[in-house]
């Protein structure tokens, strides 16, 4: 039998961990596609001046903090990537309000939140690119 996952590269409904019958649940070890940060949406927000980057956290029980991640490249390349910030999972943030790589109007950059967990692993999210308006 020959199986075929897709993901959906948008925020769930609250509570939702995935779209029934399209998408494996997101935080299964072992599944195609798995990641420990959840989806990942990013915005300009001009009242805030910078870029919203918001995630679902994970379900994953070992992760200690979450840490987003810049790339300058037109895709996101994970070699050409440099550490934002950090932020520890009691602080229980779920947004990063960023200017970097957006200094300009039209200047467009690329982001990935990773989860770090207390056994030294990592992984990211999906990216996502912002524009500046």
């Amino acid at each position: 039998m020959r199986h075929i996952w897709t993901r959906v590269n948008a925020l769930p409904p609250t509570g939702a961990r995935s779209v029934p019958g399209f998408t494996p649940p997101l935080d299964l070890p072992g599944t195609p596609g798995y990641t420990l940060t959840n989806l990942v949406a990013g915005s300009w927000i001009a009242a805030r001046n910078g870029a919203v980057i918001t995630f679902v956290p994970s379900a994953i029980t070992n992760v200690e903090s979450y840490q987003l991640r810049y790339s300058s490249a037109s895709v996101y390349k994970s070699a050409e990537e440099s550490v934002v910030t950090t932020i520890p999972l009691m602080q229980n943030v779920k947004e990063f309000v960023i200017v970097t790589g957006l200094a300009a109007t039209d200047s467009t950059a690329n982001f990935k939140v990773y989860a770090l967990t207390s056994d030294g692993n990592e992984r990211g999210s999906n990216a996502v690119k912002v524009m500046r308006m």
